[in-house]
């Protein structure tokens, strides 16, 4: 009969559970104790635990806008009040007027602010492959969007558009360049290429905001100018811009002193 009763009763009694208990609480005064003396702990395993993303994948991106794009976008609500009833192309006129009177030092505010924009994208998108969501076409890189349209034959040797020997000639104007191989200029010739449809497409963005059709060489020095993958290019394009300027004043000049001597070539044989 004694056999049959149930052992459970007899569980508190047991030595052995007992010092389980006493161990376990001797190692939570331990824990308390070493919390106290060190507050770090406590806050470092509260941070390990909660490794929530700063950023709401729920919420759709956006692209990172361009210091054009973010003054535009400042400066829009005031020219509408300014020109109230006029039609977008004149608006986007007006705020391209604007922005062509600015300063380096003011334009470089807006520069900052689409720098941050970037910084903002690329940590958004860097813990969205790290979380495994799958990144939209439209906020790639421009260079893998390029690679990925780009098909094989475009890349063949057939199909480059610059002169191959031309760029051979120009990269022996270097003295350092003893030999090249025929490899080399190729790869030379299409990085020209895809770097000249970059600056182009850039370019012709700029005359769009503006509402034009023809690409003006300070459309190309505003490009050096704002964008970071030509800001290389930038001081360079501007002496070249400036010397183009001068050139033509100093062709206008001949050309009116040719006509004014025409005229009185005219008035003497009358």
């Amino acid at each position: 009969m004694d056999s049959s009763k149930p052992t459970g009763t007899n569980i508190s009694n047991n030595p052995n559970n007992q010092n389980h208990k006493e161990n376990k609480l001797e190692q939570q005064q331990q824990q308390q104790q070493q919390q106290q003396h060190n507050p770090s702990l406590s806050t470092s395993s509260a941070t390990t635990t909660t490794t929530t993303p700063s950023y709401d994948f729920s919420r759709p991106l956006k692209k990172a806008r361009t210091a054009y794009f973010i003054f535009q976008d400042e400066k829009r609500p005031k020219v509408q009040l300014e020109h109230p009833g006029e039609n977008v192309g004149t608006i986007a006129r007006v705020i391209g007027q604007l922005w062509s009177k600015l300063t380096p030092a003011e334009k470089e505010y807006y520069q900052i602010q689409s720098a941050k924009e970037r910084k903002e994208l690329s940590n958004t998108l860097q813990q969205m492959k790290e979380a495994g969501i799958e990144i939209p076409n439209n906020l790639t890189s421009p260079s893998n969007a390029a690679t990925s349209k780009t098909s094989h034959a475009s890349n063949s040797i057939s199909n480059l558009v610059l002169p191959v020997a031309r760029i051979r000639k120009i990269c022996r104007l270097d003295t350092e360049v003893r030999g090249i191989s025929k490899e080399a200029v190729h790869l030379l010739t299409k990085a020209a290429e895809h770097f000249t449809s970059m600056l182009g497409k850039e370019t012709a963005k700029i005359a769009q905001m503006q509402n034009r059709r023809k690409l003006l060489p300070q459309d190309i020095a505003e490009v050096c100018s704002i964008r970071e993958a030509f800001f290389f290019l930038k001081d360079d394009i501007r002496d070249l811009v400036s010397e183009q300027v001068e050139d033509k004043r100093k062709a206008q000049q001949q050309q009116q002193q040719q006509q004014q001597l025409q005229v009185q070539q005219q008035q003497q044989q009358q």
